[in-house]
């Protein structure tokens, strides 16, 4: 499943932005 793999790629990219701007 191509989409969910992309998916959970594009979440982390999101988490990753907010723990940036958490710091």
């Amino acid at each position: 499943k191509e989409c969910d793999r992309e998916l959970e790629f594009e979440l982390k990219d999101v988490v990753y932005d907010a723990e940036d701007i958490i710091e």
